[in-house]
């Protein structure tokens, strides 16, 4: 699978070597171009669903893409991608930003995902039910750390027919990150066990069925 467009693009060129994850910033980018509340601006909703964060951004456009934006404010290494519908303990995110800070090279999360091929089909499946936590094939970035390089290979090095698969089908731009980040690192992501993370997506689902 050829991610990139540039052949000038290797697994060896990644800007590990300046690292520092001792900066810190509170920039957040919330990806809803529609009125959030009838009763409230978007700003009186954002400063009460989010009251500690210095810089929130509403992009022009909706796109899953706009995640991976590198935004110039963004002073940080590390990135926390978060879904909205994400619930996570301080202790689970501080555990996987230490396990970040020793992998930087790598996407580091909570929920993982296993491919596996189903031989009555003759096609891959992609499942979250899995056995062993040590063997899964991605971490999802609805609650994962990451280096901002990759959103900037992501965003502007990565195929552009990449991009647009994601803003046509509204799904799959993490199994593109982690292709990504796995192609430019030849190393798998790190899935961390935490114990205090839930989607409310995925309970309200689980419910009505």
């Amino acid at each position: 699978m050829n991610l990139f467009g540039n052949p000038l693009m290797s697994h060896s060129n990644t800007p590990f070597e300046n690292i520092n994850p001792k900066k810190k910033g509170k920039e957040t980018g919330y990806n809803n171009v529609t009125h959030p509340s009838r009763d409230q601006s978007y700003e009186q909703f954002t400063s009460m669903i989010f009251p500690l964060l210095k810089v929130l951004i509403r992009p022009s456009r909706n796109s899953l893409n706009n995640r991976f934006l590198p935004y110039d404010i963004i002073q940080t290494d590390a990135i926390l991608s978060l879904d909205d519908d994400c619930i996570m303990k301080h202790d689970d995110i501080l555990l996987a930003f230490r396990v970040w800070k020793i992998e930087r090279e790598r996407i580091v999360g909570c929920p993982g995902r296993v491919h596996k091929w189903d031989a009555v089909r003759n096609e891959w499946n992609y499942s979250w039910q899995y056995s062993d936590l040590w063997k899964v094939s991605m971490v999802l970035t609805g609650a994962a750390f990451f280096h901002k390089y990759y959103a900037c290979v992501y965003s502007y090095v990565m195929q552009s027919a990449i991009r647009e698969f994601v803003d046509e089908n509204l799904n799959c731009e993490d199994i593109a990150m982690n292709f990504l980040v796995s192609y430019i690192t030849q190393k798998p992501p790190i899935q961390v066990i935490c114990v205090h993370v839930c989607f409310i997506g995925c309970m309200y689902v689980a419910t009505i069925q």
